[in-house]
């Protein structure tokens, strides 16, 4: 009797492993969103937000989200994405409390929608990927009327950890960041460059482009003002805070050349000459990140 039912209940266990496996195999698994792990980090209005996936395996992808202020209180939600027999399942718990779940509602090669009809906000929550930017969206209805939120995200790269020590006094800047050519035509310099660079670039906007090239930063300006062609490539540090670093400099004997000019989307740079008479860059650039 007793062999009777241990054979049964292994029959049943293999039955339903084999089915389960037959019919994750023929839809959507989680590690087709591989593509999401990592690291990401974004501020807006001076507020970060950062969120963590770890790399999919068996069947399951955990996740953190957290957002802060420097002088506020800290959220966080607990994440994760696990398949179920059919599906996928987006399962948030928002301070630790209470679970919600989001199906999948449909993917694509960087793309992923989880929708729950009969949550009060949100309904639906995506995310996108664009190179090394991680885009979350929430999307649902409140008295009647559609409402949103959207987060971008750089992802961080983390230091080698024999790399790793204290910041100190004489540690603020980064190390040489970015060389700067000033160019008459953006696009013409836009297309030679990527053609012999071979990439391309990591940030591409109407005032500035710019390319990732073996950790540093290849940039192509087109305001030609006050440039004489063929004398003007300024070397740039990088930095976390401009103003902050610039008024380090001047206390220490530099003389101001520019004042900090946000050029576009967070990129703020700065010149000093130094005691010897030499234009020294800073450069606070929360969109460059050095390659994995």
């Amino acid at each position: 009797m007793l062999k009777t039912v241990l054979i049964t209940l292994a029959a049943v266990t293999m039955f339903s492993a084999t089915s389960f496996a037959q019919e994750a195999a023929g839809g959507p698994t989680v590690d087709s969103l591989a593509w999401m792990a990592g690291h990401w980090s974004g501020e807006a209005e001076g507020r970060v937000t950062e969120e963590v996936w770890m790399e999919p395996a068996g069947g399951i992808m955990p996740g953190l989200n957290r957002s802060f202020a420097p002088r506020g209180k800290a959220s966080f939600e607990n994440l994760r994405i696990v398949q179920s027999r059919k599906s996928i399942a987006y399962i948030a718990n928002p301070g630790g409390s209470g679970e919600t779940e989001f199906m999948l509602k449909e993917s694509g090669e960087q793309s992923v929608t989880f929708e729950n009809p009969n949550h009060d906000f949100p309904q639906k929550i995506i995310y996108r990927r664009d190179g090394n930017t991680l885009t979350a969206r929430i999307e649902g209805t409140i008295g009647g009327q559609l409402q949103s939120m959207e987060w971008k995200w750089q992802r961080v790269v983390a230091e080698p950890a024999g790399n790793q020590k204290p910041k100190g006094e004489n540690e603020m800047l980064q190390g040489l960041r970015t060389v700067v050519y000033k160019v008459d035509d953006l696009e013409k310099a836009k297309k030679w460059y990527t053609s012999v660079l071979g990439i391309e670039p990591y940030f591409d906007q109407p005032f500035y482009v710019g390319y990732q090239v073996g950790g540093y930063e290849l940039g192509l300006d087109p305001d030609m003002e006050g440039v004489t062609r063929g004398n003007n490539q300024p070397v740039y540090w990088g930095v976390d805070d401009c103003q902050k670093t610039l008024a380090t400099l001047l206390e220490k004997g530099a003389k101001k050349d520019s004042d900090p000019q946000n050029v576009g989307e967070g990129i703020i740079v700065a010149t000093v000459l130094d005691p010897f008479g030499n234009v020294f860059g800073i450069i606070e650039n929360p969109h460059f990140k050095l390659p994995d």
